[in-house]
């Protein structure tokens, strides 16, 4: 059997060639693979739009080449996809997030309120006040009767935590896109890849490895120098064009600025308005 590793920036490092129960997984799985139910594939996690983590790849060739299977290994950095494409991407999963998130919870208030409604319903049907008749034949019932309620108000309890939990993570799905654009966050975003990019600009003149001990000489890291600095070049113009366009709604909202001075009451303010001075 062959086992092929394959990794490119734009799919990531991905398994081909093995199936459910030959063996694979469980070598693999030390060497930093995991199984992604979404695609039915090995691969290794968070590979995608980065360079191929070789340590990793190379580790677990060689354990399968040792347990008896063929392996072929491909690389090939070039394979890559846009930044835009990639963001893009990561909010389209987002939503699929949120719309499951917000299954979960529904489904979790549904319980949650349907337990609430049965213990409600048990409690209905006993007397206020009424105590336990120790020794009544009715006393065996009674403290079923409890327990069914206690544990039909756990389960509510229960139930409505999980409700809350997956709705923070709904909103928090559902706010990704917002979140990754906040013009502030944006604009510290774009000062660090700057920074990225000018390192990665004195590596390529030689002035310096940036004290990672590799040969800046050596046409893999020259490779993978270049695909950075692309990387890098593209990623900063997608930022900037987002603050770009944060500006522009900014400006058209507000309007022009009046050239006239104005006299503004700050007791005319509505509570919450934005000032666009």
């Amino acid at each position: 059997m062959t086992i092929e590793i394959i990794h490119t920036r734009s799919e990531g490092t991905l398994i081909e060639g093995s199936v459910k129960g030959d063996g694979v997984y469980e070598i693999v799985r030390r060497h930093g693979f995991r199984y992604f139910p979404s695609i039915g594939q090995l691969g290794i996690r968070q590979s995608r739009d980065r360079a191929a983590k070789n340590w990793y790849i190379n580790a677990a060739a060689a354990a399968l080449r040792e347990a008896g299977f063929e392996v072929n290994v491909t690389i090939d950095e070039g394979n890559r996809r846009s930044f835009a494409e990639a963001e893009a991407d990561r909010v389209e999963r987002a939503e699929g997030r949120a719309e499951r998130f917000s299954g979960y919870a529904d489904n979790a208030a549904s319980r949650s309120d349907s337990a609430y409604q049965h213990g409600h319903q048990i409690a209905d049907g006993i007397p206020m006040g009424q105590p336990i008749l120790v020794g009544h034949h009715s006393e065996r019932r009674a403290r079923r009767d409890v327990e069914r309620m206690d544990h039909a108000m756990r389960t509510s309890i229960s139930e409505g935590e999980k409700a809350s939990y997956w709705s923070g993570r709904q909103r928090a799905a559902e706010g990704y896109e917002q979140f990754r654009k906040a013009p502030r966050r944006t604009l510290r975003r774009i000062e660090r890849l700057q920074a990225d990019l000018r390192r990665v600009q004195r590596r390529q003149r030689e002035e310096s490895a940036e004290g990672s001990g590799r040969d800046v000489t050596n046409p893999d890291t020259v490779q993978e120098l270049v695909i950075r600095h692309e990387e890098l070049t593209e990623e900063i113009a997608y930022w900037e064009a987002v603050i770009a366009e944060a500006t522009r709604r900014t400006a058209s909202r507000c309007g022009p600025r009046p050239t006239s001075r104005r006299v503004t009451s700050s007791a005319g303010a509505r509570p919450g308005s934005k000032s666009c001075a």
